[in-house]
């Protein structure tokens, strides 16, 4: 955790983004400042760090992926009328019990967490067309948030680095990447992949929104950690994600190969044999209680890791495959994604 807060702040340091902030907004300017127009509808934030960062917390941006939307990819939010209240963070995703003690910022885990957060220099508007940094956690692709914890407020980006700093929540484990194509067909044809659609999504709205916040939606850096850092190196290999950012990082994370599609296959029909329910079922899946699907996900995990034997790493559980569609090939093997192409990317280690 620590290691992930030096190298926010190092980042800044090495220049990558500028480091010019002019604050001179008059108290009521800057209450105005505070509400913001979306697609969705208005929203309201706050001020932080002695008024010097603006901050909308979570925000929507896909449809709450729960029932028939479970596995599927996301859809579109709801749109709301007035002004949303965004001065707190939204619920992480729900993930394995092993992780409930880990102290999150925002204390909720749910199904219902396709949520982002903005952050903005106060002086931030729509004329700014400030540089845009885009947050994607680690945790693999099974556990983590945007905000565990307090390098990943990006109200540092925005304060020191004049940019707009956007850290999200999507789907994980066998909520994101639990691949029930081979057992339910077309209807599922996203499932092996939905935590990843996740982040296209929430990339479509920065699209759409950010140049409201301050931020320019054709200067897009995304970048992650760890298993953030990975979803980096999927991002790139994905045509959904093409021309929605234009810039890459990946710190500690840099990953060559995603999951094998009869593998990612055998783990979902697994799944649905443990829970002891068959093909035609699968909206029986859907509604369950997630607690006791992940019970039943869990277990046939590990059984199916037991049988392929050692190695694999985050190949080998629930993460993005290589479905020939929404992925079409590994990112980097044996050659790097034709939708790589053009994108600059720092790759780093930390320690």
């Amino acid at each position: 955790m620590r290691t992930a807060a030096k190298v926010v702040r190092g980042l800044a340091i090495m220049g990558f983004v500028t480091t010019t902030l002019a604050l001179g907004l008059s108290a009521s300017a800057q209450a105005e400042s505070l509400t913001v127009k979306t697609e969705q509808g208005k929203v309201h934030g706050k001020t932080i760090n002695d008024g010097k960062v603006k901050a909308f917390m979570g925000l929507p941006y896909a449809a709450p992926p729960v029932g028939d939307l479970r596995w599927k990819a996301p859809a579109a939010p709801a749109k709301w009328k007035g002004e949303r209240d965004a001065t707190k963070y939204g619920a992480h995703c729900a993930q394995n019990p092993v992780f409930a003690d880990m102290i999150f910022q925002d204390g909720v885990d749910s199904e219902d967490c396709l949520f982002l957060n903005v952050y903005a220099p106060a002086d931030a508007t729509a004329k700014t067309k400030l540089p845009v940094m885009f947050w994607i956690h680690g945790g693999g692709f099974t556990n983590g948030n945007g905000i565990e914890q307090d390098g990943y407020y990006g109200e540092n980006f925005a304060r020191l680095g004049n940019v707009v700093f956007c850290s999200i929540n999507h789907r994980l484990g066998p909520l994101g990447f639990c691949n029930l194509a081979g057992v339910g067909g077309e209807k599922f044809a996203a499932s092996g992949n939905a935590g990843m659609l996740d982040i296209v999504a929430a990339l479509e709205w920065v699209r759409d929104n950010i140049a409201n916040f301050g931020g320019d939606p054709g200067n897009v850096t995304i970048m992650g950690q760890s298993g953030g850092g990975a979803k980096v190196c999927n991002l790139t290999a994905m045509p959904s994600a093409k021309g929605l950012f234009h810039k890459a990082v990946v710190l500690s994370g840099a990953s060559r190969r995603s999951g094998e599609k009869a593998f990612s296959e055998k783990l979902g029909a697994e799944v649905l044999k443990e829970s002891g329910l068959g093909p035609a079922d699968l909206e029986k899946l859907q509604a369950m209680p997630w607690k006791d699907f992940y019970a039943f996900a869990t277990k046939a995990q590990q059984r199916v890791a037991r049988e392929a034997g050692p190695g694999g790493g985050m190949t080998r559980g629930f993460g993005p495959v290589v479905d020939g569609s929404i992925l079409p090939a590994h990112p980097y093997d044996p050659e790097a994604a034709p939708t790589a192409a053009k994108v600059p990317m720092i790759i780093s280690s930390v320690e």
